[in-house]
This record gives C-alpha cells, structure tokens and sequence, in this order.
C-alpha cells in the first residue's frame, strides 16, 4: 500500500490496488502506469528501463543467498513470490567445524564469501541469515563490497548487531539474559508437545540443548537403553554447535567497527524482550550506511522459521524486494 500511495503521489495519478495485483511483476506494473499517464518523459524512460530487459532475463527469480543451513528456509521459500528464488550457501558442515578449529574468524568470513561468489558469481546481493549467522553475514557483506560487489540488502533474522549485547550495561544484560530463560522454557515445551506428537524423538529433544550435547548425555542414555537411538541427518549436530563456534571465534577477533553500504531488513521475533537490551533495530543502525527496515514477526526466536513465522517474513521480504526494484526505476525513492 505504501508502495502504491507512492506511485500515486509521484504521477498524480489515483492508481487502484487491483492494478497492482493484476500486475505484480515489475515489468507489467511500469507498462500498466504508461498506458494510463500517457508518454510522459518518465514513462518514456521507464517503458526503456524495462523493455531492454530481455524477456529470458526479466524472468530468471533474484536470488538470495540463505547462510547456514538453507533446509531452515524452506517454508519462506514456499511463501515467496515466483521471482525470487531462495539459494543454500551451506555452513556449519563437519569440514568448517574441523577449519574453524585452526582458523579464525577472518578466514571463516573469507570462506563464506567465496561460496557466495561461487553460488552468485554477478549482480546486486541480496544475503539472508539467521541468529548468530548473522555477524558472519555482516562480514561477507562487508569483504563482498570492499570489492567493489553490491549488497543490496542485508536480511538479517532475530539477530543482534556486532558488539551490541557485549556494549549492553549490566541492568540490560539481566533484563535479556531473563528473557532468553523464558523463551528456553517455551521452547522446551514447544520440542515435548512435538515428542509427545511422535514428530521428534526423545534424543532429538536433548541433542538441542548445549549443554546435553557437549556433556555426552545423548549418547550415555542411547548406550544404557534408556532411550531410543534415532536416525538424525550426518550434520545434524554440527548446524546446532556452529553458531556457538562462531560467537567464539567472533569474540576472539579484533574489534572492528566499520558502516557498509547497504540496506538491512530487521525480522525480529515480537516476543523478543523490548527496550535498551532490544531495541527495534537490535543495533544495526550503527552498521549500515543504507535505509534499516524492521519487521515484527509473531512469536518467539526459535519459532520464527515455522510456517506461520514464515508466511510473515516471505510478505514482508518480497514487499523490501519489490520496493528496492522500484527505486532502481526512480518511481520510489528511500
């Protein structure tokens, strides 16, 4: 709607909502605006913008890269429109945990990035992550534009802004670290009503924990019979103890405090605790030279990827896309 109102304001036209949904690709919204406003300069420009984009071309999805573990992003991908597409840059496999062991967190950022290059050789980058994925994203994005790549957004999912919660007060840092025993409690009782619906099972519940998993108490009971052994993918494990490397590898880095040029999309979990130890933004304002979007999703942290979490990022995600697009023509401006 506001993209709309927009296009409105800018035309001095009252263009209804059915046109836009009647034309929801760019391309077929430009020439919908021309056949109405006449050959004007700027539907001229905007009619050459688009007609040059050969048709193969004008129809091939955006791609946006999806750091660690792209499978988590499957109910977004579902939810989001034909053109954009999803892509899996893995991380968090047994070989990164083996390199992370002898590396640091330079390097690791070095890694990532030439699996984004690999995965998009060309053109704007949209990268998406989540959690603690999400001071590795800032760092690709970071070296990739040094380069001279362009980010054109930075999707950044419930995760907080380098250095933030280690610049938090310690009446902050209480009020956060009280919250996040809350959401463990709700997520606790999330993995026993899905054990108690046969969709995990009891070692899959406590191989989710830190602690369970670096004591051995999986694998002790699964050795006394007490529970079952489970059938669990090879990386199962590793996509749960990378990020915890990661934040130890980050916080043994040097401290850099460095703005990029680009946008950020916040999605933040709305359950998330409110105030100075989270605020809207979680701190990415500092970061960004570009335009910090935020998004509230339903929920909490580890429900965000859930299909109803999932349904609300897509919208929102493919409303920042689209918009991005149409500032590209001139028809918005940030």
């Amino acid at each position: 709607m506001r993209m709309l109102s927009r296009v409105n304001k800018t035309f001095g036209k009252g263009f209804a909502l059915t046109t836009l949904l009647r034309n929801p690709v760019l391309r077929d919204f430009s020439r919908a605006i021309a056949e109405v406003i006449s050959p004007t300069a700027a539907a001229e420009k905007l009619l050459a913008e688009t007609a040059a984009v050969p048709a193969d071309r004008a129809r091939a999805p955006q791609k946006i890269i999806a750091l660690n573990n792209g499978l988590a992003y499957r109910f977004i991908q579902r939810h989001l429109a034909d053109e954009y597409s999803i892509v899996d840059v893995p991380i968090g496999t047994e070989d990164d945990i083996a390199f992370a062991a002898t590396n640091d967190f330079a390097a690791l950022a070095e890694r990532v990035v030439e699996r984004i290059m690999k995965a998009q050789p060309d053109g704007p980058l949209v990268i998406m992550s989540y959690c603690a994925m999400g001071i590795v994203a800032y760092e690709a994005a970071r070296l990739l534009v040094a380069r001279g790549r362009t980010v054109e957004l930075l999707v950044i999912l419930n995760a907080t802004a380098p250095y933030y919660i280690e610049n938090l007060g310690l009446k902050a840092r209480c009020i956060r670290r009280m919250a996040q025993v809350r959401e463990a409690v709700h997520y606790f009782r999330v993995l026993l009503a899905m054990r108690r619906r046969g969709e995990i099972t009891t070692e899959m519940l406590l191989r989710n924990y830190t602690t369970i998993r670096s004591m051995g108490i999986a694998d002790l009971l699964v050795k006394l019979k007490l529970i079952e052994p489970s059938p669990m993918p090879s990386d199962f494990e590793n996509l749960l103890e990378f990020p915890v490397v990661v934040k130890k590898m980050f916080a043994a880095a040097p401290r850099r405090v460095e703005r990029i040029d680009c946008d950020v999309a916040v999605f933040r979990s709305k359950d998330m605790v409110q105030g100075p130890a989270c605020p809207p933004a979680l701190g990415w304002q500092d970061w960004v030279s570009g335009e910090v979007r935020v998004c509230n999703v339903d929920g909490v942290h580890s429900e965000m990827l859930t299909e109803n979490g999932a349904t609300q990022i897509a919208r929102d995600l493919v409303d920042a896309l689209d918009r991005k697009q149409l500032q590209s023509t001139g028809l918005v401006t940030k």
